[in-house]
């Protein structure tokens, strides 16, 4: 049963003793019970319903950058905002190992750095925090490369 509208509706009848509920929409709440049917007669009681609401999907777990840009010894890396995000950090590769280079919060989608020691090629990723865990994985295949002349 689902309470819709102030009225308990009838969703499904299955013979298991487990049910998917399909088609829920992200973050709405949705109060359901379930009832008993015993020799043909319809148990309602509704007293022990539950009020259900269903998570954001995340589809994309990390930031793709989507725009470099270098000026003099300054770097600019952008990025579309991925849902669910609580914040952001920059991290780059330096001698076998991942750095924080600066996190930030979430409104943010672009990371600018000025004064870039010349001369080299820096590794750089941007990560995501999403219900508080930070997604390191795949690092090395989303990292872009920038080189300050």
């Amino acid at each position: 049963m689902q309470y819709i509208n102030g009225t308990w509706t009838p969703l499904a009848e299955c013979d298991e003793n487990t049910y998917i509920l399909k088609g829920l929409e992200a973050g709405k709440q949705y109060k359901v019970a379930v009832i008993t049917k015993l020799d043909g007669k319809w148990f309602t009681d509704v007293s022990n319903a539950i009020t259900v609401t269903p998570n954001t999907v995340v589809t994309t777990k990390y930031p793709v950058v989507n725009k470099v840009e270098v000026q003099n010894n300054s770097f600019r890396l952008s990025w579309d905002a991925v849902e669910g995000a609580e914040k952001y950090c920059v991290a780059y590769y330096s001698a076998g190992k991942w750095r924080l280079l600066d996190q930030f919060d979430a409104s943010q989608t672009s990371y600018t750095r000025t004064k870039v020691p010349a001369g080299k090629t820096y590794t750089l990723v941007v990560g995501a925090r999403i219900n508080g865990k930070w997604d390191a994985s795949d690092l090395t295949q989303r990292a872009v490369n920038v080189t300050i002349k």
